[in-house]
C-alpha cells in the first residue's frame, strides 16, 4: 500500500479507469481515495497502483500520468452505494440496447472476496492517512451491503459544466462539436426514457445538472491546437475528475474529437395502481412534445427551447460570483459570452435532433415488453439473493414498473411513425442492438 502523504488532493483526471468489468485486485494497492463532493457521499474515487502490464479503458492525457513513482501505473476505480443504484443499472443497461454511451457498472456484495478486500483495503489506506485525511465518511461507505464498480471516464474527462465556463472559444468549440451534439440528442431520449429530470430540462422544469454529463477526448492532436485554457474541474460524482482539479484544453477549434458519456442513469418509474395521475401526465406531454417534432422536426420551436435552451443558457454567462468545491477550491468563472452572441443554429438543432431520432428508432427496434423484463431480471440477478441484506436489493427491484416503461416506450416510438422531411436519422451513426437474454421470473 502506498499513501500518497505529499499530496493535498491528488489530481487523478489524466489517469485510465480500472478494468471494471472483471473483479480488481485491491489488496496493497490503493494509493488515494477520495470523496464525491456532491451529493450524500456515496461515491468515492479509489486510485490504485496496478503491474504495467495491467489493462485500462483509454490512455494517459496531458493533464495527469499514468505513471507512479515506483514503476507502477496508477488506474482509478469509481465505487458507490446509494439507494437507487437498481435504478442506475437497470437505466446503464437500457441505454446499452439503445447505443448511448454511459460507464461500465458492475456490483460487488458483501459476501464476495472482493468486496472484503476493497473494504479492508480503503480502511486500511484511511487508518494510514489518519494524521492528515479528515474526511472517515469514506468507512462507512465501504462498508456498505453491496457496491456498484463503475468505469471511471479519464483520461481528461470534465463534465458539462467545466467546458461551458472555459475562457475563450474553447468551451464552445467543443460542446457545440458534431459528435458532442449528437450524442446529446441520444442522451435527450435516454433521458425520457428513463423519466430522468434530473439533466436536461427537457420535459421536466428546472435548470438542468450539466454535472450528469462528461465530455472526453477520443484522440489527441496537439499540431492543430491553436490556443490553450486552463480551467478548475467543477464538482466529482461518478465519473468526474476531482474537485479542484486543473486541466488544459486545447485549441479554439477542437484538437480532437469528443464523445459525450450520460452518468447518474437512474431510471424512475411509478405503479400504476398508485400514481395513474402522473402517469397520464407524463405521456400526455411526451405525445405532445412528439406531434410537434413530427410536424416540423429539429425546425420546431419546441425542440430549439428544450434541447437547443440548455446549450444556450450554459454558453451564455455571465456569472456573477465564483462557485467552490467542498474543500473550498475557488472555481474560476470565465463570464465571455452575453446571451445574444451565442447563437445555436438550425445545423445545430439538427445534430441534436439526429441523434435523438436515431435513438427513438433504436427503441422502437430494440425493446419490447419481453425485453424490459429480461433486463429488470438481469438487475435482480447483479446481487446473489444471499448478499441482500434485509432485502433491500429487491426492494429497489420492486420499484422499477416495466408497465409505466413500456408505455413510455411506446408513446415516445410514436415520432418515427412518420419522419420529418427536415431531418431523418439515416445519416446518424447507427445505435447497436444489443441480443436479448433468456427472461426468467426474479
Amino acid at each position: 500500500m502506498v499513501v500518497c502523504k505529499q499530496f493535498v488532493s491528488l489530481n487523478f483526471s489524466g489517469y485510465p479507469s480500472v478494468d471494471v468489468s472483471k473483479p480488481i485486485e485491491w489488496s496493497d494497492r490503493v494509493c488515494w481515495v477520495s470523496r464525491s463532493a456532491d451529493g450524500s457521499g456515496g461515491v468515492v474515487f479509489v486510485v490504485l497502483e496496478v503491474g504495467a502490464t495491467t489493462g485500462s479503458t483509454g490512455s494517459t492525457g496531458s493533464s495527469g500520468s499514468a505513471g507512479s513513482s515506483d514503476g507502477g501505473d496508477r488506474r482509478v476505480a469509481v465505487i458507490k452505494a446509494s439507494s437507487s443504484l437498481a435504478h442506475e443499472l437497470f437505466g446503464s443497461r437500457l441505454a446499452d440496447r439503445l447505443g448511448v454511451r454511459t460507464p461500465h457498472i458492475r456490483l460487488i456484495g458483501w459476501r464476495s472476496a472482493e468486496h472484503k478486500a476493497m473494504s479492508q483495503s480503503i480502511a486500511k489506506w484511511l487508518d494510514a492517512a489518519d494524521e492528515w485525511f479528515p474526511d472517515k465518511r469514506m468507512i462507512s461507505t465501504a462498508h456498505r451491503a453491496w457496491h456498484g464498480v463503475i468505469e471511471f471516464a479519464g483520461p481528461n474527462a470534465y463534465d458539462w459544466n467545466h467546458y461551458a465556463c472555459a475562457a475563450g472559444d474553447v468551451g464552445r468549440s467543443v460542446l457545440l462539436s458534431d459528435s458532442v451534439l449528437i450524442g446529446y440528442g441520444r442522451m435527450l431520449a435516454l433521458d425520457v426514457l428513463c423519466h430522468n429530470s434530473d439533466r436536461i430540462p427537457l420535459l421536466w422544469e428546472n435548470d438542468g445538472n450539466g454535472q450528469n454529463i462528461l465530455i472526453r477526448p477520443t484522440h489527441n492532436s496537439a499540431a492543430t491546437a491553436t490556443a490553450t485554457v486552463t480551467a478548475t474541474a467543477t464538482a466529482a460524482s461518478d465519473l468526474k475528475s476531482e474537485p479542484g482539479a486543473t486541466a488544459t484544453t486545447t485549441a479554439s477549434k477542437p484538437a480532437a474529437t469528443y464523445e459525450l458519456i450520460a452518468i447518474d442513469n437512474v431510471s424512475v418509474s411509478f405503479d400504476a395502481k398508485t400514481h395513474a395521475a402522473v402517469i397520464d401526465s407524463y405521456c400526455a406531454e411526451i405525445d405532445r412534445f412528439c406531434t410537434e417534432l413530427m410536424a416540423d422536426g429539429h425546425n420546431s420551436k419546441l425542440w430549439a427551447e428544450r434541447a437547443g435552451g440548455f446549450v444556450r443558457w450554459s454558453l451564455s454567462p455571465p456569472h456573477t460570483a465564483p462557485a467552490y468545491t467542498s474543500t473550498g477550491a475557488i472555481i474560476p468563472v470565465a463570464p465571455q459570452y452575453l446571451p445574444q452572441q451565442v447563437v445555436i443554429t438550425s445545423d445545430h438543432l439538427r445534430l441534436m435532433f439526429l441523434g435523438f431520432e436515431s435513438t427513438v428508432r433504436a427503441a422502437a427496434s430494440n425493446l419490447s415488453l419481453e425485453t424490459l423484463n429480461e433486463l429488470k431480471v438481469s438487475v435482480c440477478d447483479a446481487v446473489p439473493i444471499d448478499c441482500d441484506r434485509d432485502r433491500t436489493w429487491r426492494q429497489q427491484i420492486d420499484q422499477i414498473h416495466i408497465p409505466f416503461v413500456w408505455r413510455v416506450v411506446q408513446q415516445l416510438t410514436k415520432l418515427v411513425t412518420t419522419a420529418p422531411a427536415a431531418a431523418t436519422a439515416s445519416t446518424a451513426p447507427a445505435a447497436p442492438a444489443t441480443p436479448s437474454s433468456d427472461a426468467k421470473n426474479c
